[in-house]
């Protein structure tokens, strides 16, 4: 039994939407490193006052069970 060949729009719709998708996953990725970029070098992470009350505030980066661990750590 043989097979008809693929209907030409039918192609053209499912290339479109592939398109698409990949467009979206490239904006979300350039959207979260720029909101990674801005956290890590563009964010006062002291803050005001924490001078005066002896808070330190810093973001922290690094490796844990495989995986990427991104935080905040604050000490006296």
């Amino acid at each position: 039994m043989s097979r008809a060949p693929p209907r030409r729009g039918t192609n053209d719709g499912a290339s479109r939407r592939e398109v698409r998708t990949d467009v979206l996953i490239a904006s979300t990725a350039v959207l979260g490193v720029a909101t990674a970029v801005v956290g890590v070098f563009f964010t006062e992470w002291s803050g005001r006052g924490s001078e005066r009350s002896g808070l330190r505030t810093a973001p922290s980066l690094g490796l844990r069970d495989g995986g990427l661990q991104v935080g905040v750590v604050r000490s006296f």
